[in-house]
């Protein structure tokens, strides 16, 4: 899964930089998508978070946040990692429920 959230993250990066036509517009998503993203995941879905969702939940959050990266990244023109990134997420999140229960 960690490994999953740094790709998450370099995806998110690649898509601010990668997108914009404005080099402000760039460098703020570039690095303010990041950050909010590695903030909210901290929060809702790290181990050792005091706010950490329930499973159901987290499953669900999960998914959502590797594959909006993962829609991010195919639309900056990167489809062949895109569509594998979103493979593996679905079967790490799926193999991560299988040992959580």
């Amino acid at each position: 899964m960690f490994l999953l959230e740094i790709c998450t993250i370099v995806s998110l990066v690649y898509w601010g930089f990668h997108n914009h036509r404005s080099i402000i517009l760039s460098y703020l998503l570039g690095i303010g998508t990041p950050l909010l993203a590695a903030g909210i995941w901290s929060v809702l879905a790290a181990p050792l978070s005091a706010h950490r969702l329930p499973m159901p939940y987290r499953e669900i959050f999960s998914i959502i946040f590797f594959w909006g990266s993962a829609i991010l990244l195919y639309q900056s023109g990167v489809k062949i990692y895109a569509i594998v990134f979103m493979i593996i997420s679905l079967l790490s999140v799926i193999v991560a429920s299988c040992l959580e229960t």
